[in-house]
Protein backbone atom coordinates (compact mmCIF):
# COMPACT_ATOMS: atom_id res chain seq x y z
CA UNK A 1 0.00 0.00 0.00
CA UNK A 2 2.66 2.43 -1.09
CA UNK A 3 1.77 6.09 -1.18
CA UNK A 4 0.18 6.19 2.27
CA UNK A 5 1.95 7.33 5.42
CA UNK A 6 2.39 5.03 8.38
CA UNK A 7 -0.05 7.17 10.38
CA UNK A 8 -2.69 6.93 7.61
CA UNK A 9 -2.27 3.16 7.54
CA UNK A 10 -2.64 2.98 11.33
CA UNK A 11 -5.79 5.11 11.26
CA UNK A 12 -7.30 2.94 8.53
CA UNK A 13 -6.57 -0.21 10.53
CA UNK A 14 -8.17 1.35 13.64
CA UNK A 15 -11.28 2.43 11.74
CA UNK A 16 -11.57 -0.96 10.04
CA UNK A 17 -11.23 -2.89 13.26
CA UNK A 18 -13.72 -0.61 14.99
CA UNK A 19 -16.26 -1.11 12.20
CA UNK A 20 -16.24 -4.88 12.69
CA UNK A 21 -16.51 -4.70 16.46
CA UNK A 22 -13.03 -5.56 17.76
CA UNK A 23 -12.67 -2.55 19.98
CA UNK A 24 -9.79 -3.83 22.06
CA UNK A 25 -7.44 -3.59 19.08
CA UNK A 26 -8.37 0.07 18.69
CA UNK A 27 -7.52 0.58 22.35
CA UNK A 28 -4.20 -1.20 21.81
CA UNK A 29 -3.31 0.99 18.84
CA UNK A 30 -4.16 4.17 20.75
CA UNK A 31 -2.20 3.01 23.79
CA UNK A 32 0.91 2.42 21.65
CA UNK A 33 0.54 5.51 19.49
CA UNK A 34 4.01 6.71 20.46
CA UNK A 35 5.53 3.55 18.95
CA UNK A 36 3.65 3.68 15.62
CA UNK A 37 6.18 6.02 14.06
CA UNK A 38 8.88 3.41 14.66
CA UNK A 39 6.91 0.67 12.80
CA UNK A 40 6.46 0.20 9.08
CA UNK A 41 3.02 -0.01 7.47
CA UNK A 42 3.61 -3.70 6.74
CA UNK A 43 4.38 -4.49 10.37
CA UNK A 44 1.26 -2.70 11.57
CA UNK A 45 -1.07 -4.42 9.09
CA UNK A 46 0.48 -7.85 9.55
CA UNK A 47 -0.01 -7.59 13.32
CA UNK A 48 -3.80 -7.35 13.09
CA UNK A 49 -5.95 -10.53 13.02
CA UNK A 50 -8.24 -8.81 10.55
CA UNK A 51 -7.79 -9.96 6.94
CA UNK A 52 -7.05 -6.91 4.78
CA UNK A 53 -6.37 -6.75 1.05
CA UNK A 54 -6.67 -4.33 -1.83
CA UNK A 55 -7.72 -4.95 -5.42
CA UNK A 56 -7.26 -3.26 -8.79
CA UNK A 57 -9.10 -4.63 -11.77
CA UNK A 58 -10.24 -7.80 -9.92
CA UNK A 59 -6.65 -8.61 -8.98
CA UNK A 60 -5.23 -8.55 -5.49
CA UNK A 61 -2.59 -5.81 -5.43
CA UNK A 62 -1.72 -6.10 -1.76
CA UNK A 63 -2.65 -8.19 1.29
CA UNK A 64 -1.62 -8.57 4.89
CA UNK A 65 -0.43 -11.72 6.67
CA UNK A 66 -3.91 -12.73 7.91
CA UNK A 67 -5.33 -12.69 4.35
CA UNK A 68 -2.31 -14.57 3.00
CA UNK A 69 -2.85 -17.23 5.68
CA UNK A 70 -6.49 -17.60 4.55
CA UNK A 71 -5.34 -18.12 0.93
CA UNK A 72 -2.76 -20.67 2.04
CA UNK A 73 -5.30 -22.57 4.14
CA UNK A 74 -7.82 -22.55 1.29
CA UNK A 75 -5.13 -23.50 -1.26
CA UNK A 76 -6.33 -20.87 -3.74
CA UNK A 77 -6.00 -17.22 -4.61
CA UNK A 78 -8.99 -15.48 -3.09
CA UNK A 79 -10.52 -12.29 -4.43
CA UNK A 80 -13.59 -10.27 -3.51
CA UNK A 81 -15.63 -11.84 -6.29
CA UNK A 82 -15.12 -15.30 -4.71
CA UNK A 83 -17.32 -14.25 -1.77
CA UNK A 84 -21.09 -14.65 -1.89
CA UNK A 85 -22.94 -11.74 -0.31
CA UNK A 86 -26.59 -11.48 0.62
CA UNK A 87 -26.60 -7.93 -0.77
CA UNK A 88 -24.29 -6.09 -3.15
CA UNK A 89 -21.70 -3.72 -1.71
CA UNK A 90 -21.43 -0.24 -3.21
CA UNK A 91 -19.04 2.50 -2.21
CA UNK A 92 -17.90 2.55 1.42
CA UNK A 93 -19.95 -0.16 3.12
CA UNK A 94 -20.03 -1.24 6.72
CA UNK A 95 -20.08 -4.87 7.71
CA UNK A 96 -22.01 -7.40 5.64
CA UNK A 97 -22.13 -11.16 5.94
CA UNK A 98 -20.16 -12.88 3.17
CA UNK A 99 -19.72 -16.60 2.51
CA UNK A 100 -16.72 -18.29 0.96
CA UNK A 101 -18.06 -21.45 -0.75
CA UNK A 102 -16.79 -24.85 0.34
CA UNK A 103 -14.05 -26.63 -1.60
CA UNK A 104 -13.22 -30.32 -1.74
CA UNK A 105 -11.35 -30.39 1.58
CA UNK A 106 -12.45 -27.01 2.93
CA UNK A 107 -15.85 -26.31 4.52
CA UNK A 108 -17.80 -23.15 3.86
CA UNK A 109 -16.45 -20.14 5.73
CA UNK A 110 -18.45 -17.10 6.78
CA UNK A 111 -17.04 -13.61 7.29
CA UNK A 112 -18.07 -10.12 8.24
CA UNK A 113 -16.84 -8.10 5.27
CA UNK A 114 -16.42 -4.35 4.80
CA UNK A 115 -15.27 -2.21 1.84
CA UNK A 116 -13.51 1.15 1.64
CA UNK A 117 -12.13 3.26 -1.20
CA UNK A 118 -8.84 5.06 -0.68
CA UNK A 119 -7.74 7.29 -3.60
CA UNK A 120 -9.06 4.90 -6.23
CA UNK A 121 -7.82 1.80 -4.45
CA UNK A 122 -10.51 -0.60 -3.15
CA UNK A 123 -9.56 -2.00 0.24
CA UNK A 124 -11.44 -4.91 1.83
CA UNK A 125 -11.33 -6.17 5.40
CA UNK A 126 -12.84 -9.36 6.77
CA UNK A 127 -13.08 -11.19 10.06
CA UNK A 128 -14.28 -14.76 10.63
CA UNK A 129 -17.96 -15.01 11.59
CA UNK A 130 -18.67 -18.72 11.10
CA UNK A 131 -19.38 -19.37 14.78
CA UNK A 132 -21.44 -16.21 15.12
CA UNK A 133 -23.53 -17.06 12.08
CA UNK A 134 -23.94 -20.67 13.21
CA UNK A 135 -25.15 -19.45 16.60
CA UNK A 136 -27.64 -17.11 14.92
CA UNK A 137 -28.89 -19.87 12.64
CA UNK A 138 -29.27 -22.18 15.64
CA UNK A 139 -31.21 -19.47 17.45
CA UNK A 140 -33.52 -19.01 14.47
CA UNK A 141 -33.99 -22.78 14.19
CA UNK A 142 -34.82 -22.99 17.88
CA UNK A 143 -37.35 -20.15 17.54
CA UNK A 144 -38.92 -21.97 14.59
CA UNK A 145 -39.20 -25.19 16.62
CA UNK A 146 -40.78 -23.28 19.49
CA UNK A 147 -43.18 -21.56 17.13
CA UNK A 148 -44.24 -24.88 15.59
CA UNK A 149 -44.71 -26.36 19.06
CA UNK A 150 -46.66 -23.33 20.30
CA UNK A 151 -48.88 -23.50 17.23
CA UNK A 152 -50.45 -26.73 18.51
CA UNK A 153 -50.93 -25.66 22.13
CA UNK A 154 -54.45 -24.79 23.31
CA UNK A 155 -53.01 -22.05 25.55
CA UNK A 156 -52.43 -18.55 24.15
CA UNK A 157 -48.79 -17.47 24.46
CA UNK A 158 -47.41 -13.93 24.21
CA UNK A 159 -43.67 -13.37 24.74
CA UNK A 160 -42.46 -9.80 25.26
CA UNK A 161 -38.74 -9.05 25.01
CA UNK A 162 -36.72 -6.94 27.46
CA UNK A 163 -37.99 -3.79 25.74
CA UNK A 164 -41.56 -5.05 26.29
CA UNK A 165 -42.24 -5.51 22.58
CA UNK A 166 -44.15 -8.61 21.45
CA UNK A 167 -41.58 -11.00 19.99
CA UNK A 168 -43.50 -14.27 19.78
CA UNK A 169 -47.13 -15.40 19.80
CA UNK A 170 -49.11 -18.47 18.73
CA UNK A 171 -52.42 -19.03 16.88
CA UNK A 172 -54.29 -19.74 20.13
CA UNK A 173 -53.58 -16.17 21.25
CA UNK A 174 -55.15 -14.83 18.05
CA UNK A 175 -58.24 -16.99 18.67
CA UNK A 176 -58.62 -16.19 22.38
CA UNK A 177 -58.10 -12.45 22.11
CA UNK A 178 -59.76 -12.02 18.72
CA UNK A 179 -56.78 -9.96 17.52
CA UNK A 180 -55.66 -9.75 13.90
CA UNK A 181 -52.45 -11.72 13.45
CA UNK A 182 -51.20 -8.95 11.15
CA UNK A 183 -51.44 -6.48 14.04
CA UNK A 184 -49.64 -8.83 16.44
CA UNK A 185 -46.93 -9.40 13.81
CA UNK A 186 -46.06 -5.69 14.05
CA UNK A 187 -44.61 -6.39 17.53
CA UNK A 188 -46.72 -3.97 19.59
CA UNK A 189 -45.46 -2.95 22.99
CA UNK A 190 -46.99 -4.49 26.12
CA UNK A 191 -48.80 -1.23 26.85
CA UNK A 192 -50.21 -1.05 23.31
CA UNK A 193 -51.16 -4.71 23.51
CA UNK A 194 -53.12 -4.26 26.73
CA UNK A 195 -54.64 -0.97 25.57
CA UNK A 196 -55.90 -2.74 22.44
CA UNK A 197 -57.45 -5.53 24.51
CA UNK A 198 -59.12 -2.93 26.70
CA UNK A 199 -60.47 -1.02 23.70
CA UNK A 200 -62.10 -4.12 22.19
CA UNK A 201 -63.60 -5.24 25.52
CA UNK A 202 -61.29 -8.16 26.21
CA UNK A 203 -60.13 -7.01 29.62
CA UNK A 204 -62.00 -6.70 32.93
CA UNK A 205 -63.53 -3.21 33.07
CA UNK A 206 -61.65 -0.94 35.54
CA UNK A 207 -63.30 1.79 37.58
CA UNK A 208 -61.54 4.57 35.65
CA UNK A 209 -58.64 5.22 33.29
CA UNK A 210 -56.20 6.01 36.10
CA UNK A 211 -56.85 2.70 37.84
CA UNK A 212 -56.52 0.99 34.44
CA UNK A 213 -53.02 2.42 33.91
CA UNK A 214 -52.08 1.39 37.44
CA UNK A 215 -53.39 -2.09 36.70
CA UNK A 216 -51.10 -2.32 33.67
CA UNK A 217 -48.07 -1.23 35.71
CA UNK A 218 -48.90 -3.73 38.46
CA UNK A 219 -49.41 -6.46 35.88
CA UNK A 220 -46.00 -5.83 34.30
CA UNK A 221 -44.19 -5.67 37.64
CA UNK A 222 -45.84 -8.77 39.06
CA UNK A 223 -45.21 -10.71 35.84
CA UNK A 224 -41.53 -9.76 36.02
CA UNK A 225 -41.36 -11.18 39.55
CA UNK A 226 -43.38 -14.25 38.50
CA UNK A 227 -46.38 -13.56 40.72
CA UNK A 228 -49.04 -12.46 38.23
CA UNK A 229 -51.95 -14.90 38.21
CA UNK A 230 -55.50 -13.72 37.65
CA UNK A 231 -58.81 -14.82 36.16
CA UNK A 232 -60.28 -12.27 33.78
CA UNK A 233 -64.09 -12.24 33.74
CA UNK A 234 -64.83 -10.58 30.42
CA UNK A 235 -67.97 -8.66 29.41
CA UNK A 236 -68.76 -11.38 26.84
CA UNK A 237 -69.08 -13.95 29.69
CA UNK A 238 -65.80 -15.62 28.82
CA UNK A 239 -63.23 -16.28 31.53
CA UNK A 240 -59.51 -16.22 30.80
CA UNK A 241 -56.86 -17.37 33.25
CA UNK A 242 -53.82 -15.15 32.71
CA UNK A 243 -50.41 -16.02 34.12
CA UNK A 244 -47.27 -13.88 33.86
CA UNK A 245 -43.82 -15.42 34.07
CA UNK A 246 -40.33 -13.86 33.84
CA UNK A 247 -37.92 -15.27 31.26
CA UNK A 248 -34.15 -14.91 30.86
CA UNK A 249 -32.61 -11.55 29.90
CA UNK A 250 -35.58 -9.50 31.00
CA UNK A 251 -38.28 -10.91 28.75
CA UNK A 252 -41.78 -11.72 30.03
CA UNK A 253 -44.27 -14.34 28.86
CA UNK A 254 -48.02 -14.26 29.38
CA UNK A 255 -50.15 -17.40 29.16
CA UNK A 256 -53.85 -17.07 28.31
CA UNK A 257 -56.07 -20.07 29.06
CA UNK A 258 -59.79 -20.14 28.31
CA UNK A 259 -61.38 -21.61 31.45
CA UNK A 260 -64.95 -20.58 30.64
CA UNK A 261 -66.20 -24.17 30.49
CA UNK A 262 -64.37 -25.19 33.66
CA UNK A 263 -65.77 -22.19 35.55
CA UNK A 264 -69.27 -22.96 34.26
CA UNK A 265 -69.00 -26.59 35.37
CA UNK A 266 -67.69 -25.54 38.77
CA UNK A 267 -70.48 -22.99 39.14
CA UNK A 268 -73.11 -25.58 38.23
CA UNK A 269 -71.54 -28.03 40.66
CA UNK A 270 -71.69 -25.49 43.47
CA UNK A 271 -75.33 -24.71 42.70
CA UNK A 272 -76.12 -28.43 42.71
CA UNK A 273 -74.20 -28.91 45.95
CA UNK A 274 -76.05 -26.05 47.60
CA UNK A 275 -79.31 -27.59 46.45
CA UNK A 276 -78.40 -30.94 48.04
CA UNK A 277 -77.37 -29.15 51.22
CA UNK A 278 -80.71 -27.37 51.31
CA UNK A 279 -82.52 -30.69 50.91
CA UNK A 280 -80.42 -32.29 53.67
CA UNK A 281 -81.09 -29.37 55.98
CA UNK A 282 -84.81 -29.62 55.41
CA UNK A 283 -84.84 -33.15 56.88
CA UNK A 284 -86.12 -33.56 60.43
CA UNK A 285 -83.82 -36.55 60.90
CA UNK A 286 -80.15 -36.06 61.72
CA UNK A 287 -78.25 -36.93 58.52
CA UNK A 288 -74.57 -37.68 57.84
CA UNK A 289 -72.85 -38.49 54.54
CA UNK A 290 -69.60 -40.45 54.35
CA UNK A 291 -67.45 -40.75 51.22
CA UNK A 292 -66.01 -43.96 49.77
CA UNK A 293 -63.13 -43.91 52.26
CA UNK A 294 -65.46 -43.48 55.24
CA UNK A 295 -64.68 -39.78 55.80
CA UNK A 296 -67.49 -37.48 56.92
CA UNK A 297 -68.35 -35.06 54.10
CA UNK A 298 -71.60 -33.47 55.27
CA UNK A 299 -74.06 -33.28 58.18
CA UNK A 300 -77.22 -31.22 58.60
CA UNK A 301 -78.32 -28.98 61.45
CA UNK A 302 -80.57 -31.70 62.89
CA UNK A 303 -77.53 -34.00 63.24
CA UNK A 304 -75.52 -31.43 65.22
CA UNK A 305 -78.55 -30.62 67.36
CA UNK A 306 -79.18 -34.31 68.10
CA UNK A 307 -75.60 -35.22 69.00
CA UNK A 308 -74.46 -31.89 70.48
CA UNK A 309 -71.69 -31.55 67.89
CA UNK A 310 -70.54 -28.76 65.59
CA UNK A 311 -69.44 -30.63 62.47
CA UNK A 312 -71.52 -28.42 60.15
CA UNK A 313 -69.47 -25.31 60.98
CA UNK A 314 -66.08 -26.85 61.73
CA UNK A 315 -63.49 -28.06 59.22
CA UNK A 316 -63.23 -31.48 60.85
CA UNK A 317 -64.00 -34.53 58.75
CA UNK A 318 -63.56 -37.56 61.05
CA UNK A 319 -63.92 -41.05 59.65
CA UNK A 320 -66.86 -43.34 60.37
CA UNK A 321 -64.88 -45.34 62.92
CA UNK A 322 -64.27 -42.23 65.05
CA UNK A 323 -67.91 -41.17 64.79
CA UNK A 324 -69.29 -44.57 65.81
CA UNK A 325 -67.11 -44.33 68.94
CA UNK A 326 -68.54 -40.83 69.52
CA UNK A 327 -72.12 -42.08 69.06
CA UNK A 328 -71.47 -45.07 71.30
CA UNK A 329 -70.17 -42.78 74.09
CA UNK A 330 -73.58 -41.09 74.16
CA UNK A 331 -75.66 -44.29 73.83
CA UNK A 332 -76.44 -47.46 75.70
CA UNK A 333 -74.17 -50.37 74.69
CA UNK A 334 -75.28 -51.76 71.31
CA UNK A 335 -73.63 -53.95 68.65
CA UNK A 336 -75.05 -51.76 65.87
CA UNK A 337 -72.07 -49.41 66.02
CA UNK A 338 -69.64 -52.19 65.22
CA UNK A 339 -71.95 -53.34 62.44
CA UNK A 340 -71.86 -49.84 60.91
CA UNK A 341 -68.04 -49.95 60.91
CA UNK A 342 -68.07 -53.40 59.30
CA UNK A 343 -70.59 -52.25 56.73
CA UNK A 344 -68.35 -49.39 55.63
CA UNK A 345 -65.45 -51.82 55.08
CA UNK A 346 -67.64 -54.33 53.25
CA UNK A 347 -66.83 -55.03 49.59
CA UNK A 348 -69.28 -56.06 46.93
CA UNK A 349 -73.00 -55.42 46.78
CA UNK A 350 -74.54 -53.76 49.83
CA UNK A 351 -78.21 -53.19 50.77
CA UNK A 352 -80.11 -50.77 52.97
CA UNK A 353 -80.58 -51.75 56.60
CA UNK A 354 -81.88 -50.18 59.79
CA UNK A 355 -82.01 -50.61 63.54
CA UNK A 356 -82.70 -48.83 66.83
CA UNK A 357 -80.50 -47.46 69.57
CA UNK A 358 -81.14 -45.82 72.93
CA UNK A 359 -79.30 -42.73 74.08
CA UNK A 360 -78.11 -42.45 77.70
CA UNK A 361 -80.81 -39.85 78.15
CA UNK A 362 -83.36 -42.60 77.52
CA UNK A 363 -84.41 -41.32 74.09
CA UNK A 364 -84.79 -43.94 71.37
CA UNK A 365 -83.53 -43.41 67.83
CA UNK A 366 -84.20 -45.16 64.56
CA UNK A 367 -80.98 -45.64 62.58
CA UNK A 368 -81.04 -46.01 58.78
CA UNK A 369 -77.94 -46.89 56.74
CA UNK A 370 -78.13 -46.50 52.98
CA UNK A 371 -75.29 -47.34 50.52
CA UNK A 372 -75.17 -44.94 47.53
CA UNK A 373 -74.15 -45.75 43.93
CA UNK A 374 -70.71 -44.12 44.31
CA UNK A 375 -69.97 -46.34 47.38
CA UNK A 376 -70.56 -43.52 49.84
CA UNK A 377 -72.84 -44.13 52.86
CA UNK A 378 -75.83 -42.14 54.08
CA UNK A 379 -76.69 -42.48 57.78
CA UNK A 380 -79.78 -40.91 59.39
CA UNK A 381 -81.09 -40.78 62.96
CA UNK A 382 -84.74 -40.04 63.73
CA UNK A 383 -86.38 -39.98 67.19
CA UNK A 384 -88.72 -42.78 68.31
CA UNK A 385 -91.91 -41.04 69.35
CA UNK A 386 -93.77 -43.97 70.99
CA UNK A 387 -92.77 -45.99 74.07
CA UNK A 388 -89.35 -47.46 73.49
CA UNK A 389 -90.00 -51.01 72.41
CA UNK A 390 -86.79 -51.62 70.50
CA UNK A 391 -86.99 -53.95 67.56
CA UNK A 392 -84.18 -56.12 66.28
CA UNK A 393 -82.22 -54.51 63.45
CA UNK A 394 -83.81 -55.26 60.09
CA UNK A 395 -82.19 -55.88 56.75
CA UNK A 396 -84.01 -54.34 53.82
CA UNK A 397 -83.80 -55.13 50.17
CA UNK A 398 -82.05 -52.66 47.89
Amino acid sequence: MEGFSTLEIAMFVALTICSIGIGYYVTSIIAQADKISDLSAREILDATPVMIWSERGNHVSWSNASFQKLCATSKRDIRFRDFILDMNMKGDEKTKIARLPAQKDQPEMIFELSRRELEGLIVYSATAATRLTAAEEERQRFIQILSETFAHLPVGIAVFDKNRDLSLFNPALVEFLECASSWLAKSPSLRSFLDHLHDVGLLPEPRDYKSWREQIIDMEESATSGTYHEDWYLPNSRVLRVTGRPHPKGSVVFLFEDITRAVSIERDYRVELERYHAVFDSLDAGAALFDQTGRLTFVNHAFDALWGSNFLESLENPDIADLTVFWQSKSQPDPIFGEIRDFQRQNGERVNWSGKIQLKTGQGLFVGITPLPDNSIFVEFSPVTSDLNLLEPQKESA
